[in-house]
């Protein structure tokens, strides 16, 4: 009986660390992503060379064409990537000639790397995006779609705060 119990327990608690794993390799939300990133762009990368840091072993240089958050059309900007430090290679590698959509975080001035691993670099073919929410594969999403809801979350990000109703529903008085 001691010896069932003891199985039983082992067996919940590596399904409690397999869970917690599974779960944070699920990407944000696109409002999150947003909201936590430090530039969302799209880009052709222009060019892919080795580097010799200790912690990226490439470095991608990419021509920012549209941006949506924190960068400008026309920068130039570097996108270091094959982490050696990363558990399983979680960045994501970039080609030359390349045209994706990135959510970014800032890791120098000019310098970037995703978000959130493989889920913020998102291909772009014929107007077209490979996107996943993590739960349904991957989709293919006109780009002019997640642009308009990306520009959409960031504005109701920015926006003042509505006032707050009183108790009858209607809208506070403004002082």
């Amino acid at each position: 009986m001691r010896t069932r119990i003891i199985m039983i327990v082992a067996l919940m608690t590596c399904g409690i660390f397999v869970a917690t794993a599974m779960a944070s390799w699920m990407p944000l939300s696109r409002r999150e992503r947003a909201r936590q990133s430090d530039a969302i762009v799209v880009v052709t990368i222009t060019n892919v060379q080795p580097v010799a840091n200790g912690v990226y072993r490439n470095v991608a240089v990419a021509k920012v064409e549209q941006s949506l958050k924190g960068s400008r059309p026309g920068a130039s900007i570097k996108l270091p990537f094959g982490n050696e430090r990363a558990a399983g290679g979680s960045d994501p590698e970039y080609a030359k000639g390349e045209h994706c959509l990135l959510f970014l975080r800032l890791l120098s001035p000019g310098e970037y790397t995703v978000l959130q691993s493989v889920f913020d670099k998102h291909v772009i073919k014929s107007g077209m995006v490979e996107d996943t929410d993590g739960h349904n594969g991957m989709q293919l999403v006109p780009l002019t779609n997640i642009v308009n809801q990306v520009s959409v979350l960031l504005a109701e990000e920015n926006s003042p705060a509505q006032p707050a109703a009183g108790g009858d529903g209607k809208p506070a008085p403004q002082p």
